[in-house]
């Protein structure tokens, strides 16, 4: 009997039989892959996974951005020129240095050692201090207007306003040479500021203390509200304010101005009523005059002008019963005998001058 070749062709093709004929006689397909296929699938799976994680591990291995952790960087900023150069500008004198490709800061430190005004700033900053308010208060804690070296006109233009309301003064007062050459020795960057614009910031403070008062009147449960006659001292202005007392959650007694207006004047009953007796007897003169302890002549006029109502003090007394020193005809012939007096140095006084 002649034996087959043993040829690596057929023995290829048997053995693809022989694993075809396994699957038939054990009951297994393609849709029931056997054991050794889910081996090769897992190590495709496998290697699949791998590099996905690979690539993960990859893309957390990237270069990052550094951060700016030296602390020159919180005194300059970074700026673009047009050209495409970076700059580092100082925060307190403007100046621009170069950026170094290395990235060192040695320069940067260097210059603000150097820096007048970064020195100036410095040691105004440890001079502020905080005041300690009273929670409970309607205080309001001022901001410092130089914090980390860096000042900001802006808090001192509020800080003017409430100055300008607390003390009276005039607008035109932010416009005063002096006033600003004293605050520019203390301050470098310290701003002109126009009347007109510490107007508009004195009524936008008052708008915000208004707002803050309603909202603390909220919490009031019972006010008492009294009228009186306020005169500012700078100006001849007078006004009719309402003023509320009302005691406060630490049983304090507390007092807010909540409304004024002005009331021209005459306001007052006895110079309403002298006035009205003037023009019911035709005088020329309506006010009287009073002296002043200063200035001697000042006596006269006031005499002088006083003989000129005579006759209004006894109708002022019939329709006021509280006015009890209507001047007696002897009093008037006294007046009459000092003012003749008074009168001759009177007249001195401007020849003399």
């Amino acid at each position: 009997m002649e034996s087959l070749p043993n040829d690596g062709s057929s023995s290829q093709g048997l053995g693809q039989n022989g694993s075809t004929s396994q699957r038939v006689a054990t009951g297994t397909s393609k849709d029931n892959p056997s054991p050794e296929d889910n081996e090769i699938n897992h190590t495709t799976n496998n290697s699949g996974n791998l590099e996905e994680e690979q690539e993960e591990e990859s893309s957390h291995f990237k270069c990052k951005k550094r951060k700016q952790t030296c602390p020159v960087w919180l005194e300059f900023k970074k700026i673009k020129l047009p050209a495409g150069m970076e700059k580092a500008k100082c925060h307190h004198c403007k100046r621009k240095l170069s950026i170094l490709a290395s990235r060192s800061t040695t320069h940067l430190g260097r210059h603000l050692k150097g820096c007048t005004k970064q020195a100036i700033y410095q040691k105004q900053q440890q001079r502020i201090t905080l005041q300690v308010v009273d929670p409970d208060s309607m205080s309001q804690v001022m901001t410092p207007a130089l914090v980390d070296g860096r000042f900001d006109m802006m808090k001192m233009r509020e800080s003017m306003a409430h100055w300008i309301l607390m003390h009276e003064h005039p607008f035109s007062i932010v416009e005063e040479e002096g006033f600003n050459m004293m605050q520019q020795r203390g301050m470098l960057q310290w701003e002109h500021t126009s009347r007109a614009s510490i107007k508009n910031d004195c009524v936008q403070v008052y708008e915000i203390e208004k707002k803050k008062l309603k909202n603390y009147l909220k919490g009031v449960s019972k006010i008492s509200v009294t009228t009186d006659m306020w005169k500012s001292t700078n100006q001849k202005i007078e006004c009719m304010v309402l003023t509320g007392n009302f005691v406060d959650s630490n049983w304090r007694l507390q007092k807010r101005v909540l409304s004024f207006t002005h009331l021209p004047p005459p306001h007052r009953a006895r110079l309403m009523l002298f006035g009205e007796i003037v023009q019911q007897l035709q005088l020329p003169h309506r006010k009287l005059v009073l002296e002043c302890k200063t200035r001697w002549n000042s006596t006269y006029h006031m005499l002088s002008t006083a003989i000129k109502f005579r006759e209004v003090f006894p109708r002022f007394q019939e329709r006021e019963p509280r006015y009890l020193s209507c001047p007696t005809n002897e009093d008037w012939i006294k007046v009459e005998k000092v003012c003749s007096i008074l009168e001759v140095f009177d007249c001195h006084q401007y020849h003399i001058r």
